[in-house]
């Protein structure tokens, strides 16, 4: 059997937030009533620092939101990725400057292979 992935980035005003939720809870229990695996839905646990928080925590608290979003936020195996050619950058030496425009093509073409690969669709008598 395989598993059902489902990638949900809440970047809607709040209310859409909910609607999304209540869908999502809707297909899973579609997916439970047809026999068929479901993931737990893990929501992002980082969000943004309140209106009530105090001026330094909203502030850092952005910051950190904002770099968190920027590199992990989109997919978290392209950061892997990136992270592993600065560490292979420095391990060969002075004569590596090749080496992350190749890992940002790599993980160019890994992203686009992710984003257009067909979905896999399974045909369940």
């Amino acid at each position: 059997m395989s598993e059902f992935h489902m990638v949900v980035r809440f970047e809607a005003a709040p209310g859409k937030r909910e609607e999304l939720l209540s869908q999502l809870k809707m297909m899973e229990k579609a997916r439970k009533a047809q026999g068929k695996p479901v993931r737990k839905l893990n929501l992002p646990s980082f969000s943004e620092p309140s209106k009530d928080s105090s001026r330094i925590v909203r502030i850092v608290g952005g910051f950190l939101f904002f770099w968190y979003d920027f590199v992990i936020g989109d997919d978290w195996r392209v950061a892997a990725g990136v992270v592993l050619g600065f560490f292979i950058t420095h391990d060969v030496g002075i004569h590596s400057w090749w080496i992350m425009p190749l890992v940002v093509a790599l993980m160019l073409v890994y992203t686009l292979h992710e984003a257009t690969r067909p979905a896999k669709v399974s045909v369940s008598n």
